[in-house]
């Protein structure tokens, strides 16, 4: 499944794909780190403050508080700099089960993935901003939701509901305006 050693360093180098001259299109994950809670409050988490190389987007985000006890039910406070609070999409992967939270899934801020172990503890926890939650890769691999230009044409049987196949087999249905090219259909 998905690990912290998988998705910050690999979000920073390719989202450089599909970008302009400009960068439009990159984005970074932000590690939150926990902090001391208030009664209630399930975690309290910030953004890890780190030196950042050049074209590496910073986030605005001030602290995230998490209410709730179920990882289907968690309340996601998120405070930005200048900004009213306000409630956050988030992606729980529990082992190899994927829980999305049932906020609207496209917002302007973005959204959180949080990795929880076996004992659902919360091991590692990021901030990921709109242009990355928005993202092809992000709505695929992390979001889970899948576009009507992909249809899944065989999939090896899980063992059990909520639980991810280890092979499934893709075919891309290109919009009907993109014409073929040979060079490309050719075999070797």
């Amino acid at each position: 499944m998905i690990t912290s050693l998988e998705l910050v360093p690999n979000a920073r180098e390719n989202s450089f794909i599909g970008s302009d001259e400009y960068l439009d299109r990159h984005f970074a994950f932000h590690q939150l780190l926990p902090q001391p809670t208030s009664p209630g409050t399930q975690y309290s988490l910030e953004p890890e403050i780190k030196q950042t190389p050049p074209f590496t987007h910073t986030t605005t985000l001030n602290s995230i508080d998490v209410i709730g006890t179920g990882l289907a039910d968690l309340s996601i406070t998120a405070r930005f700099e200048k900004e009213d609070p306000i409630q956050l999409p988030y992606v729980a992967l529990h082992g190899n089960k994927r829980i999305s939270s049932d906020e609207p899934k496209d917002t302007k801020k973005g959204g959180l993935v949080f990795l929880f172990d076996k004992d659902k503890m919360l091991r590692s926890s990021f901030y990921v901003p709109e242009v990355g939650w928005n993202s092809l890769a992000i709505k695929l691999f992390i979001r889970g939701e899948h576009s009507s230009a992909f249809e899944n044409v065989h999939t090896v049987p899980t063992y059990g509901k909520g639980t991810h196949p280890d092979v499934q087999i893709w075919k891309i249905n290109y919009p009907e305006h993109i014409k073929s090219h040979p060079k490309y259909l050719a075999t070797e």
